[in-house]
């Protein structure tokens, strides 16, 4: 008896959240599941709500028109969130998995995912100055601790150091942590999809001015966001919350 009581926390413990993000582009409305369980369904640029799955090995399926499915294994730690991307892959997709991070107090913390292939290579600067060289397709930073404000980014072409897109002012609350995904390419406008890792409490309008910023470790190429605000003349900005570590990128 005494084990069994001493059992049950730790299987009250054992869930993750997860949730899908679709950036294959041409690819109509997809399905995920965990185990055979729905995980959610989104079209392209979209995120599905969070939804709670048993921690441990998970087989990850992606269905989608056209006979297309995608296949992953994927191990999810307790208490931890994650969101699955689909990718495009050459010709083909495949699903990457990516940990989501906590918030912290005072501080609005973003990271990047490249998920726009035709962009290319792009070097990142923020408020000025170059804070990271040729981020390419596929790559995330950890997150970035920055005080809430409106800090300036540009995409440069690293061959020129020329500016490849306009520079633009992205507003950042504190308390929040905050994944951008860019995605696009194919005959489909390149885009941000904003989402909310964690939250501390509700968002306040962020204020007038950077103040000041620091990198919390990782490669520093915050804002390839700027290029897709300015890729194609389309930003999607898509915000949902969800708690939890970062994964792939450290």
């Amino acid at each position: 008896m005494a084990l069994s009581i001493l059992a049950l926390p730790a299987t009250a413990l054992a869930d993750s959240q997860v949730r899908f993000l679709h950036a294959v582009p041409m690819v109509g409305e997809a399905t995920l599941s965990a185990d055979g369980d729905p995980v959610g369904s989104a079209g392209f640029a979209e995120v599905s709500d969070p939804v709670t799955v048993a921690s441990g090995a998970a087989a990850l399926v992606l269905e989608a028109p056209g006979g297309v499915t995608l296949r992953s294994n994927e191990r999810l730690a307790d208490g931890a969130s994650y969101t699955i991307v689909a990718l495009a892959k050459g010709k083909a997709a495949e699903l990457v998995s990516f940990r989501n991070g906590d918030a912290k107090p005072g501080l609005a913390r973003l990271r990047m995912i490249h998920g726009a292939p035709e962009l290319g290579d792009a070097n990142i600067e923020v408020d000025g100055t170059v804070v990271a060289e040729g981020a390419g397709y596929t790559d995330a930073t950890r997150y970035w601790g920055l005080a809430p404000g409106r800090p300036e980014v540009a995409v440069l072409d690293p061959a020129t150091g020329q500016e490849a897109l306009a520079r633009q002012e992205i507003p950042l609350a504190a308390g929040t942590a905050t994944s951008a995904y860019v995605v696009g390419s194919a005959g489909e406008a390149t885009r941000v999809v904003l989402v909310d890792d964690a939250t501390l409490a509700p968002a306040a309008p962020p204020e007038t001015g950077l103040g000041g910023s620091y990198s919390d470790g990782g490669p520093n190429w915050l804002l390839a966001l700027a290029a897709a605000l300015a890729v194609g003349g389309a930003a999607a900005l898509v915000r949902r919350r969800l708690p939890g570590p970062p994964h792939r990128n450290g």
